[in-house]
């Protein structure tokens, strides 16, 4: 008998090595993509107020922010930049600011020194029923919405 931690060992030849990984990897892909036809597009938009057309979205899935657990805007202007270097030119549209819009976030911010925002927990609140509001707007007869929570 030889004992073996419950952890694999990625680099060796052997069942749940790296490669193994990427492989399932790649056939999921293929095996999906002919599923999938058509394009889709990126478009930056407010939750509260989305462009789809009523019951136009088969699913949609959100993480919404949980009042003032996290400031999710000024934590995103971390990637935004890398991402803006590196794609401004193909979305032009998507990265027109030089950081993360942060006036329409829906949390509750507490007064700080990169902030003069008074979001309150009334605000949050009756921002994030509207954001709900809209994706059930969206949300096709028989659609899925999936709402998730982390702690």
């Amino acid at each position: 008998m030889v004992w073996e931690g419950p952890e694999c060992q990625p680099l060796a030849d052997g069942s749940g090595n790296w490669l193994g990984a990427i492989n399932w990897i790649a056939l999921t892909i293929e095996a999906l993509s002919t599923e999938f036809v058509g394009t889709g597009q990126a478009l930056r938009a407010s939750a509260t107020m989305h462009p789809l057309a009523n019951d136009s979205a088969a699913g949609f899935i959100t993480d919404p922010p949980y009042y003032d657990a996290i400031p999710y805007a000024f934590l995103s202007d971390y990637f935004y930049v890398w991402l803006r270097r590196t794609l401004v030119d193909d979305h032009p549209d998507l990265f027109d600011g030089v950081a993360v819009p942060k006036d329409e976030e829906v949390v509750v911010d507490r007064p700080h020194e990169l902030s003069n925002s008074t979001y309150d927990i009334a605000f949050y609140e009756r921002e994030l029923t509207k954001a709900f509001r809209e994706g059930c707007r969206v949300l096709q007869p028989g659609g899925v919405g999936t709402i998730v929570f982390a702690s």
